[in-house]
């Protein structure tokens, strides 16, 4: 063979190893996207399901579906369909963390329920509950729960378990006063009770420092306790519609309020112009 023949071969020899060598890596990397995306999506997936973000969200409509995969649904609603009772198949869903069962016909709620141990959101509201659902006093990490629009005339001693609760709201129910017991829940940061039948506020109320936000308004209280100045966090405080003849001594004090709602109230003129200068950074409407 001639050298120049050899040299020849040698370098086509050079270039197909070199194309053989690219053709691997691109083979090689044109897998690993797929391997990456499937990983991503299983990540994507739990975290998503941490958060329960409106990706998770299941109604009637996408229940077959729901029933489907039902380790994957973080949220159900299933309102405004005028049921009588949680539908069994809620219960086939561990994962569940926010129950949405707003304006239907629900008179009770079964004991199945504590079975979802990650439920931390239930709304209940405007239903046909006559006393405080029992099973959900034995489900602990219970953040947010709305039982208002019901017809349920006290809060039970054994609110004080839900230690985890931000905000509860019984707005729109039968109850006559605020009991001790509320000032257990230590991690509350909205309270709602207004249009009940309120005269009475225990002096534990004293205890919810963390408190942003307190809607008393349109009930019957004509009197406040002085522990309520503990409050050091309250910025909103609704008392409108109540039978204060006189602005109580406590408010006076709660420097740091922004919004103070005092209308309906058959309080004099005098009271009210002192109180505004007593609180410059708020507004108070009246």
């Amino acid at each position: 063979m001639s050298e120049k023949k050899y040299l020849i071969l040698t370098v086509v020899f050079i270039f197909l190893s070199v194309i053989a060598g690219i053709s691997y890596v691109f083979i090689k990397n044109s897998q690993q996207p797929l391997q990456l995306a499937e990983n991503t999506e299983t990540a994507d997936g739990a975290q998503a399901l941490e958060n329960c973000n409106d990706d998770t969200l299941y109604d009637w409509d996408s229940m077959d579906k729901a029933l489907e995969k039902p380790d994957s649904v973080c949220k159900l609603d299933i309102s405004k369909h005028d049921v009588t009772e949680v539908v069994a198949d809620v219960f086939q869903f561990p994962n569940l963390e926010v129950l949405i069962a707003e304006n239907n016909l629900i008179e009770s709620i079964p004991d199945q329920l504590e079975t979802l141990t990650k439920l931390k959101s239930v709304d209940l509201s405007n239903n046909k509950l006559q006393e405080f659902p029992p099973v959900l006093l034995r489900m602990p990490n219970l953040q947010y729960l709305d039982l208002g629009g019901n017809q349920i005339a006290a809060i039970p001693a054994g609110i004080s378990s839900l230690t985890n609760l931000y905000k509860l709201d019984m707005k729109e129910n039968l109850i006559t006063e605020v009991p001790a017991e509320i000032g257990s829940l230590t991690s509350l940061e909205t309270l709602e009770l207004s249009y009940n039948n309120i005269n009475l506020v225990s002096a534990d109320i004293g205890n919810l420092t963390a408190l942003w936000e307190l809607f008393l308004g349109d009930n019957s209280l004509s009197a406040l306790p002085s522990e309520l100045g503990n409050l050091s966090n309250l910025k909103v405080f609704y008392l409108s519609n109540n039978q204060f003849t006189s602005v109580p001594e406590v408010i006076k004090a709660m420097s740091g309020l922004v919004e103070l709602h005092l209308e309906g109230n058959p309080l004099n003129q005098d009271d009210v112009s002192a109180l505004k200068n007593s609180l410059p950074g708020a507004q108070v409407t009246f």
